[in-house]
Order: C-alpha cells, then structure tokens, then sequence
C-alpha cells in the first residue's frame, strides 16, 4: 500500500491482494460487534421505554444481517476463492462488487446515523450532572463523526472500483476505513468511561 503497482513483485502483490481481502473481512466483523455493543448498552440503559427496546431490537437484527450478508459476499464473491488474488487460475472468475460496495456503503452510513441519534431523545430525562451529559454527548458526536467518514469514503469507490494502480490510489481509501473503524470502537467504548466522567466532571 502507498507504492505504484509496477515497482511491485508478483509475489509482493499476491500478500498485498491477501491483505487487502483480510482487511476488509476484519474490518466488517470490527464494525458490526462494535455498533452491537452500543445497541446492546442502549437497551440495557434504556430498555424500560418500550418504543426504545423495540427500535434497538430492530436495528440489531439489521446490524446482524448486513454483517453476516457483507461476509458472506466477501466469501463467494471469487470462484476459487484464491483467483482473488491469483488471477492465474483456470475458469476462475470474480463478480463485479461496485454495486454491492456502493449499496453497503449506503446502508451502514443509515444505520450509522440511526445508532447516533435513536438515544438523543432520552439523554435529556437521564439524572446526570451538566458536565456529565456533555460528556456523553461529545461520545455520541463520534458516531456523527464515523458517519461522515464514511460518506467520504463513499465519494472514492469509483476512483478504486476503475484504478489501474490499485496498490498506489487505495492508501486514502484505506486510512479512512481505520479511522472510521477506531472511531467506532471509542463511541463503543465510551459508556465503560462513566466513572471517569463521574470523577472528573463532577
């Protein structure tokens, strides 16, 4: 990643390739346990509203389908699965995925937006100091965040899906998914740091 396709050996490129496939399968599986946990912590904080257990009851068995959906394409995708990265394999064949990226893209950024908003409502019947609720705002924000992290990596699937230099034009594309990944994971995260805000946002 970061160096033009032609300095590149074969057999530098098969890693790449195996990587890149690696990357995206872990990718899926850290975004949907990540989005589960927050859905999970919602419905135990929150759950007594039952118009709020059945939303998060809903968008959990969404985040479950597009995760498991989203892998099982990643799977089936190449025939054998290694003409992957190994476009040498006789009667090997890929489908094309630019729909499917695109419609997935499409999908996460809504359910992503969903997942940020759907406990706004209640935030503000929480007992909690000012301070305190200005905290958990700013965690909820980092999932706004992730979504228009997202949008823009949405904007660069055409560059990818047409590019002849993959290894090189693949670097921005790829920053952009650890960082909306790690966001994910720190507004996941964020509910465990009730006793830090507790003690130092009294």
């Amino acid at each position: 990643m970061g160096t033009h396709i032609e300095t590149l050996s074969p057999q530098t490129l098969v890693v790449f390739l195996k990587a890149t496939w690696g990357t995206n399968f872990a990718y899926s599986w850290v975004t949907m346990f990540a989005k589960l946990s927050v859905l999970i912590f919602y419905r135990r904080v929150m759950g007594h509203h039952t118009w709020f257990k059945w939303a998060a009851d809903c968008m959990i068995v969404f985040i479950l389908l597009i995760g498991i959906g989203s892998e099982a394409i990643l799977f089936s995708h190449c025939r054998p699965f290694a003409y992957y990265w190994n476009r040498t394999i006789p009667n090997g064949y890929c489908w094309n995925l630019e729909l499917f990226y695109f419609v997935n893209a499409g999908v996460n950024i809504v359910a992503d937006v969903v997942i940020t908003f759907l406990p706004l409502p209640l935030l503000s019947q929480l007992e909690l100091p000012k301070r305190q609720k200005i905290g958990l705002c700013v965690i909820f924000s980092l999932g706004g965040l992730a979504c228009a992290i997202s949008a823009v990596r949405v904007f660069q699937l055409p560059a990818l899906n047409h590019t002849k230099d993959i290894t090189w034009d693949i670097t921005s594309a790829m920053l952009w998914y650890f960082v909306e990944a790690h966001l994910i994971i720190i507004a996941a995260c964020g509910p465990a740091l009730q006793p830090f805000f507790r003690r130092y946002l009294p």
